[in-house]
């Protein structure tokens, strides 16, 4: 049975207290107070370990080990090839996301998250599924995209054009000579770089209420932004278009080190699943 045909409100809401315009706003961006200078060496630091750690053995392996956000945080091996109903939500409210960040309220929030993913390369998986979609599935899945739409219309702040917003980030990095690649993409990243003190927030958009999954994939995408840019983040968010609640938290080298370990954890797992 589809999300939209059940009862949202009794089965997925009860007890969250969604979070909306200067409330939202306030926990983006954090206490200033809280933020280190920063540590220009940590990056090279956790570079080094995750280099000693992992090196790859073979001096010419068929291909590159990509190490993903779900491999960090799910414990689990490759995704399957086979596109989901709830995969296929999951990018299109992604893509909604990033239409109301840019250029505000959708008016038609099911066609125009299809036009913006359908756009992009390498979506013939997700044009396959709708297309093969009965009109009942269909029509259950815009009623879904129009809830999360009235969602992001009523709480989502309006974010500072000096804040930098910038949507669907691909963020990458290699080590062992680029026998092993980590590979994520941030839905929205907020703040201008600084030399001095921590200004960048990751944030990760989910169609689902949050777990402890959703704050390890984003502590892995913080780590590959400390790793790619030579700079940690100072703040992570994953915020629920469903519910409203947000996961927020301070980008610590504490939180680095334990994405390190978890990170070894999977390039252990997935390079011995090769």
């Amino acid at each position: 049975m589809l999300l939209a045909e059940r009862n949202i409100a009794a089965t997925e809401l009860a007890g969250v207290t969604p979070l909306a315009g200067d409330q939202l706003l306030d926990v983006l961006r954090g206490p200033r107070s809280n933020r280190q200078p920063i540590d220009k060496g940590l990056a090279g630091g956790l570079r080094a370990w995750l280099s000693d750690a992992c090196h790859v053995e073979q001096q010419t392996p068929p291909s590159p080990l990509v190490i993903t956000k779900k491999m960090v945080a799910g414990g689990t091996h490759h995704r399957s090839s086979a596109c989901t109903y709830e995969f296929v939500r999951g990018a299109l409210v992604a893509a909604l996301f990033r239409l109301v960040v840019t250029c505000g309220p959708s008016e038609d929030p099911f066609r125009d998250a299809c036009e913006m993913v359908l756009a992009e390369p390498h979506q013939g998986e997700i044009a396959a599924f709708l297309a093969s979609m009965e009109e009942r599935d269909r029509r259950g899945l815009a009623r879904e995209l129009l809830l999360h739409g009235r969602n992001l219309a009523a709480r989502w702040p309006d974010l500072l054009p000096s804040w930098m917003p910038r949507t669907a980030v691909a963020m990458n990095t290699t080590f062992d000579g680029g026998r092993i690649v980590l590979r994520g993409m941030a839905d929205l990243v907020i703040g201008v770089p600084s030399h001095h003190l921590p200004s960048v927030c990751l944030v990760a958009v989910k169609s689902t209420p949050l777990h402890s999954a959703h704050r390890d994939e984003l502590r892995f995408l913080g780590l590959v932004e400390t790793l790619r840019s030579g700079t940690a983040p100072f703040r992570l968010a994953t915020y629920s278009t469903l519910t409203g609640e947000v996961i927020a938290e301070a980008v610590t080298e504490e939180l680095l080190k334990n994405a390190v370990m978890m990170t070894i954890a999977a390039i252990e797992r997935e390079g011995a699943s090769k």
